[in-house]
C-alpha cells in the first residue's frame, strides 16, 4: 500500500514539474507578448509612479490616441503586503471615470495611511473610428505623497 502511494506521489510530482516547466518556457518565447495598438492613461499621470491625491484630482481613464473613447475597464488594488482588492468593472462607461466605489477606496487608503500600493487597470476597451479594441494595461505604483 505504501509503495503504491509513493509511486502515485512521484508521478504527480513529475506531472506538476512538467506543467510548471512548460508554462515558464511558453512565457519566455520571443514574440509571444501582444503588441497593443491602443494605449490609455489615468488622468494626468505620466509614467508609472503617482500619488493618491493626483489620482483623485482627475480620476478618469482616457485614450492617448486623439478621438479614442474608453468604453470599459477593470481596476484592482494591491496594497503592499496585503490581498488583492478587485477587480472592479466599469462597463459602458463612455466617460472613463473611476466609480464612486474606487474613489472611496482610494480615500480609505489615505485615511488608513496606506503608504504604497499597486493600481492595476486592465481590460481597457477603446473605441476608435468605429473600431473596438483592447488597450494596453496600466500598472501604477501609488505612494501616499
Amino acid at each position: 500500500m505504501k509503495k503504491k502511494s509513493l509511486i502515485t506521489a512521484i508521478a504527480l510530482l513529475i506531472i506538476s514539474i512538467s506543467f510548471i516547466w512548460k508554462n515558464s518556457v511558453a512565457q519566455n518565447v520571443p514574440g509571444a507578448v501582444r503588441q497593443f495598438k491602443y494605449h490609455a492613461r489615468l488622468g494626468d499621470v505620466g509614467g508609472n509612479k503617482t500619488t493618491f491625491s493626483k489620482i483623485l484630482a482627475n480620476p478618469k481613464i482616457t485614450s492617448i490616441e486623439p478621438g479614442g473613447v474608453v468604453k470599459s475597464f477593470t481596476v484592482m488594488f494591491l496594497p503592499k503586503g496585503k490581498d488583492l482588492l478587485g477587480p472592479y468593472s466599469q462597463r459602458d462607461n463612455n466617460e472613463g471615470k473611476l466609480s464612486q466605489r474606487e474613489t472611496e477606496l482610494i480615500k480609505g487608503f489615505i485615511e488608513a495611511k496606506e503608504m504604497k500600493l499597486r493600481m492595476i487597470i486592465e481590460h481597457i476597451i477603446v473605441e476608435y473610428n468605429n473600431v473596438t479594441d483592447t488597450a494596453a494595461p496600466i500598472v501604477l505604483f501609488v505612494d501616499n505623497e
